[in-house]
């Protein structure tokens, strides 16, 4: 084992060294890259080169080198070319850099190729597409550029040995891999090969797409010289196709893009062009200018085939201006150069031959590379299996590590359930003292609105104010277990804490009033934007006010102040009043300190709760305090929570509307328990499993409402279905079928989703209250709640309904239709879309009355007519008639109709019958309606 450790240690440490030292080359290569590209000129490469020839160093020199080549080929300097060339290669091989013998390798076979020495140029080109294959990084962006270059060197040199078919062959290769690359120049060049193998073996139509196809990416490129050949090659087409205006067009293009320009062999090709148009034109003047540039540009740069052809040129040039000895003299230089030209392409064949043995020796060095691959992969695959003996190896050392944590967390995980269960159980039970404090309460203030006797009422006032003590200890505990349960996931949000607190002041002001106390809030600034929780820092204030208010007498005053200090805000609550013993003052945040023994101060768990929502909002709070002269409370909480950005906390309140006129009518039947409804009387069901709860309930409403009650969901929307109520009273924690469920089918009944549900419940959390909105419910209070608040709750939703009543009944009688846009719920409109489709599909029918409508829509008579007069204000009869009625009138519109049609059409028993009916809705008779419409 220890030798295993010591091998995998000196392997590790092998293999970063090597690694570092491949990285920092490679840095070292692209930095002097860049010191290259930004010397693009001979002078100043020159100069680069003596400093790194100076400091011995091999990159250096090998980079000039190669870029000096480049440049002397493009200004036609061959044998420079040539030589910096072979120089960087030496030095390339001596420094083992792959990738610079294979770009250099293409380099050279371009240099011999612009010779016309092509043995050599394939020689070269092989070379690299050699190094390439044997190259162990085939994947790299670079590694496939520099096999594509290596690729479109062969093809360019069978193309010039007229081996059309190989060089279509391998530039097509070409073009696939520089379109994988996305290499648009690549591509351009690619093109341009294959349509230049098109034309010579006289595929024009083809040559032209291709040139085409060329021209196209060397723009997308933005390569000068590529555009300037695309313009050579498609004048060269319309020359052949003797379409002179277009070819000279095209090669003056070429020849203005090139002009300047260093390339002078691909400048001349254009020049020459020009004055060969010329001259097939007729225009012998134009073509001489171009003539003379060119045989001057030709000999300077020794290119024999561009002098074969302007000799050529100028002997037809003197022969057509008559001068017919200097013709003769120019064609015997013409046929000179030719003969240069023959003897070469006999040394070209030679060289085909060669090309060919150089083909032959490549596939075998092929194979030999793929044995060696082989023999490679075997190696590889050795050190591979002692690799994964040694990762199994370390798996099980490490596995044994994974367990005993996992063993570990295991217990943490048992501990913090544990926990997590007691903190449950404790808030659950808490949550059932709710219920009978509710109960409690409710019945107290029921009591004491009724109570004769002074004492009694006295009484009775206990009871509240001890149930309200009660209660209020109940929502402490409940609070310190959701701090403890929601610390990082409070409800951020963003705003003027000064604005929440000057809030905050006034709410409790009245109480101050009512004590003689006087209370004040002064701040510093006018306005601080801080993160805080809401709900926290509400509670906080509220806290340490009303602690404040019950050890202040009459005519002390508390005092709030609020500044920033650094990156906090500083939250002073200081009072006047008996202030805290010293050996108290430590214990002041424990849960259930008492300073004081009298049981009508508090609990004892106000403070312990307010620090801990300092504490999960980042911040501290202290408390300094004096015996006999008032206390101070000192909160410091940071004013940014955070990177993140909360949504604004907007400090305007919504307030109920307190004013509204008593809408509930006097004097209606009284119906408790028993489930007997009064006609025509609105009714509302009570779901609640506590009959304590449902009786308080029913008690509140009952004045105004027939009253029927279920013991849970199920039972709930079975009575529901029976009676169609108005408003619909539910709890959520119930045997059997809970309030959630219930609300969901009753949303997704036709039959009840048009009824309001107010859901009343112990549970007070937000999540609560978005899943019973979610559930489809339109109002949701918490036990205890105000009577006064559950009748304004109703009177909203049933005026609400009213509201809707009156439009629906609007609607029919303007006599339009019942449109997605109208405003109104959606299952609403659907119902009542199906119901006046039917309606007016058998308006003619004599006996359309509710028991068809009824059997239509799968409903009773009586659930029928509750529903539709819910929603109309209109029994189903009269909704029917009133339907009647709007048909006729749209009928009557047509005055060619006969009014005894119309009666038929619409449904009606006799014409007097229908005449009583229009005039007692429209105030006029059937006749006198139409001719008033005419």
């Amino acid at each position: 084992m220890k030798w295993i450790l010591i091998f995998i240690t000196l392997f590790v440490v092998l293999s970063c060294r090597r690694n570092n030292e491949n990285m920092f080359y490679v840095n070292y290569v692209t930095r002097i890259d860049s010191i290259v590209y930004a010397n693009k000129n001979i002078d100043s490469l020159k100069s680069l080169l003596s400093g790194y020839e100076a400091n011995s160093d091999d990159v250096g020199m090998m980079v000039v080198m190669r870029e000096l080549g480049k440049i002397h080929r493009e200004s036609s300097d061959f044998i420079l070319a040539l030589n910096y060339h072979e120089k960087a290669l030496s030095l390339a091989k001596e420094l083992k850099d792959t990738n610079n013998i294979i770009y250099i390798l293409n380099q050279l076979g371009t240099d011999f190729r612009r010779l016309g020495i092509l043995n050599e140029a394939a020689d070269r080109h092989y070379g690299a597409l050699s190094y390439c294959d044997k190259y162990s990084d085939k994947s790299s962006f670079r590694a496939k550029k520099q096999r594509v270059v290596s690729l479109n060197g062969i093809g360019n040199v069978h193309l010039t040995l007229q081996n059309n078919d190989i060089a279509e062959k391998i530039f097509k290769e070409a073009l696939s891999g520089e379109k994988s690359l996305g290499s648009h120049l690549g591509q351009a060049i690619n093109y341009a090969n294959i349509g230049f193998v098109k034309e010579t073996i006289g595929e024009k139509d083809s040559a032209w797409i291709y040139y085409g196809y060329s021209m196209e990416h060397n723009r997308l490129a933005d390569s000068k010289l590529g555009i300037s050949l695309c313009y050579n090659h498609q004048g060269r087409l319309a020359e052949q196709e003797e379409d002179y205006s277009k070819a000279l067009e095209s090669y003056k293009k070429s020849y203005s893009l090139m002009s300047g320009e260093n390339d002078r062999w691909h400048w001349l090709e254009s020049c020459l062009s020009i004055a060969r148009v010329y001259l097939a034109m007729g225009q012998s003047e134009n073509a001489y200018i171009y003539l003379d540039e060119g045989v001057k540009t030709a000999m300077e740069i020794k290119s024999w085939e561009h002098l074969v052809e302007a000799y050529r040129l100028k002997a037809v040039f003197e022969e057509k201006t008559g001068d017919y000895r200097k013709s003769l003299e120019n064609y015997k230089k013409y046929l000179a150069y030719t003969d240069s030209i023959a003897n070469k392409k006999n040394i070209n064949h030679l060289n085909n031959l060669r090309l060919n043995y150089i083909t032959e020796k490549g596939n075998k060095e092929k194979e030999l590379i793929n044995q060696a691959y082989v023999n490679e992969q075997q190696k590889k695959k050795i050190i591979l299996y002692f690799l994964i003996i040694v990762l199994l190896v370390s798996v099980v050392a490490i596995s044994s590590l994974i367990y005993a944590l996992t063993v570990k967390a295991k217990m943490q995980n048992i501990i913090k359930k544990t926990s997590l269960m007691r903190q449950e159980f404790f808030t659950n039970i808490t949550h059932e003292f709710r219920t009978p404090l509710t109960v409690i309460l409710g019945c107290a203030e029921e009591l004491k609105s009724k109570a004769r006797i002074r004492g009694d009422e006295m009484e009775i006032s206990s009871i509240l104010r001890q149930g309200q003590r009660l209660l209020t200890l109940v929502n402490q505990l409940l609070d310190i277990a959701k701090v403890r349960s929601v610390i990082g996931n409070a409800d951020w949000k963003n705003g003027d804490i000064v604005a929440f607190i000057q809030m905050v002041v006034e709410q409790i002001r009245p109480q101050a009033i009512k004590k003689l106390v006087e209370i004040e809030y002064r701040s510093n600034e006018k306005e601080v934007n801080m993160d805080f929780v809401p709900d926290f820092m509400y509670k906080i204030i509220m806290n340490l006010l009303f602690n404040a208010l019950k050890f202040t007498s009459k005519g002390d005053r508390i005092i709030i102040r609020s500044m920033v200090v650094k990156k906090s805000i500083r939250i002073r609550v200081e009072d006047t009043g008996c202030g805290i013993k010293p050996e108290n003052l430590v214990h002041v945040f424990e849960p259930f300190f008492q300073s004081n023994p009298n049981p009508n101060v508090g609990s004892g768990i106000g403070l312990s709760l307010t620090k801990q929502m300092v504490e999960a909002m980042g911040g501290s709070i202290e408390v300094y305090s004096r015996e006999g002269e008032g206390t101070s409370f000192i909160l410091f909480i940071p004013i940014k929570h955070g990177e993140n950005s909360f949504d604004r906390w907007n400090s305007i309140l919504d307030e109920e509307v307190t004013n509204e006129k008593h809408f509930f009518a006097d004097n209606k039947d009284i119906v408790n328990k028993d489930d007997i409804i009064s006609k025509d009387s609105d009714i509302a069901l009570i779901v609640e499993d506590n009959e304590d709860i449902a009786r308080y309930i029913g008690n509140i409403i009952k004045d105004n409402f027939s009253v029927i009650y279920a013991r849970n969901g199920r039972e709930g929307i079975t009575k529901a279905e029976e009676y169609v109520p108005d408003v619909i009273i539910t709890d959520i924690m119930m045997p059997e079928y809970d309030g959630l469920e219930m609300t969901r089918d009753i949303r997704k009944s036709n039959l009840l989703n048009h009824i309001p549900v107010i859901i009343v419940t112990a549970k007070n959390d937000d999540a609560h209250k978005l899943q019973g909105f979610d559930c489809g419910a339109d109002a949701y209070l918490i036990k205890p709640f105000s009577s006064d608040e559950l009748k304004l709750r109703i009177l909203k939703l049933v005026s609400y309904r009213s509201m809707l009543r009156e439009k629906y009944s609007q609607i029919l009688i303007d006599n339009k239709e019942i449109s997605k846009e109208t405003d109104a719920p959606e299952q609403e409109k659907k119902f009542l879309i199906k119901l006046n489709s039917f309606i007016l599909s058998n308006i003619s029918h004599p006996n359309l009355n509710s028991e068809m409508l009824a059997d239509n829509l799968c409903l009773s008579k009586s659930q029928l007519n509750r529903k539709v007069k819910s929603i109309t204000g209109i029994n189903t009869a009269a909704y029917i008639k009133q339907s009647r009625l709007a048909h006729a009138e749209v009928l009557l519109r047509d005055p060619e109709r006969a009014i005894g049609d119309i009666v038929l059409l619409c449904g009606f028993e006799s014409a007097s019958y229908f005449t009583k009916l229009f005039k007692e809705k429209f105030g006029m008779t059937p006749s006198e309606y139409r001719k008033e419409n005419s």
